[in-house]
């Protein structure tokens, strides 16, 4: 007997048609003939259409599959974050909600949205401002700000000194220094002045008149009417010189001179007074010379003094004076006393 082999006959293979989104037909071996080949539709994600997700802001992704389906669909699913003006915020984040609160994302879940919270507190503003300095509202803005509105005046070892416009202060301690503010433009510019006081001659006061002026800074008196008034000093007369000083006796102080207007006369009438001398003696005294020698001298010595009416001179337009080299020596005339 021999052995006859034959090729076997596999039956024809229809075309396989595969419904639904991602199926492909594949051949394969066949589970009942391993000798023939069969086409099956199977699952393949690379055929799968390309999917564009479209989630809110706040909302991601979340993908399904299913045994009678080949390709995967989605759903979108809330994320743990917070969501304002369609912009997602991590929790501890800083939101910018409103100028004048503090507004932060939190932890804490909204069962309604499923979005994480957002809590505010009022922002505090610090209102306090230095000295000269006021605290004004700005328009637009949650929190003012610090404006100046006085002068301040740094002194050493002592407080500042605030100082509104316009306002003039004398010194704590010294009555002859002021401080002064003045605003110009923008600018608060302070000002410090230190008065300078004329020497005053008790000696050409009326006893027990004087007194500080109504700044409290320098001394005024009322002038000594015209009188005697004495001083010592050596008399000198051609090289030769008394051995001692000599009293002298002069007339100084105030007499009434004034202009007034004449309504009967209808023009300016003027008195003028001079302190001059009313009575004189002569005195002799002994000068004692270089070469060893003495001689007498006199000399005038004013015994009382008064108020005389004098000429009462017309004011003149005084012309500006040239250069003392350009003016001839006959020309230059002494000022007198």
């Amino acid at each position: 007997m021999n052995v006859v082999c034959k090729a076997h006959k596999c039956p024809p293979s229809p075309a396989k048609v595969c419904n639904g989104q991602g199926f492909v037909p594949v051949v394969q071996r066949s589970q009942h003939d391993h000798c023939c080949t069969e086409t099956m539709c199977e699952c393949n994600l690379i055929h799968c259409p390309t999917v564009k997700f479209d989630c809110k802001p706040g909302y991601e992704p979340v993908f399904h599959s299913h045994e009678d389906k080949c390709c995967p669909d989605y759903t979108c699913e809330p994320k743990p974050v917070c969501v304002y003006n369609d912009t997602e915020y991590k929790p501890g984040m800083t939101i910018p909600q409103d100028p004048c609160k503090n507004c932060k994302c939190t932890n804490k879940v909204d069962p309604s949205t499923k979005h994480n919270t957002i809590e505010c507190t009022n922002m505090k503003c610090d209102s306090h401002c230095p000295l000269g300095f006021e605290y004004k509202e700005v328009k637009g803005q949650c929190c003012g700000n610090c404006t100046q509105v006085d002068c301040i005046i740094e002194m050493p070892n002592m407080p500042p000194i605030i100082l509104q416009p316009g306002a003039i202060i004398p010194d704590s301690k010294n009555n002859c220094t002021k401080y002064e503010c003045e605003k110009i433009g923008p600018h608060f510019v302070p000002n410090i002045y230190n008065q300078w006081c004329p020497h005053l001659d008790h000696d050409n006061c009326e006893p027990g008149t004087i007194h500080m002026d109504s700044d409290g800074c320098c001394q005024t008196c009322i002038p000594k009417a015209c009188s005697i008034s004495q001083t010592t000093t050596y008399i000198n007369q051609h090289g030769c010189r008394s051995a001692q000083k000599v009293t002298m006796t002069y007339c100084g102080g105030r007499c009434m001179t004034y202009s007034i207007y004449s309504a009967e006369a209808n023009m300016i009438s003027h008195n003028c007074t001079c302190c001059r001398e009313l009575a004189t003696s002569k005195q002799n005294i002994t000068l004692l010379c270089p070469d060893d020698t003495a001689i007498e001298f006199t000399y005038t010595y004013i015994t009382d003094c008064g108020c005389v009416s004098t000429k009462c001179e017309e004011p003149t337009k005084q012309l500006p004076e040239p250069p003392a080299d350009k003016v001839a020596p006959s020309k230059l005339k002494k000022n007198k006393g």
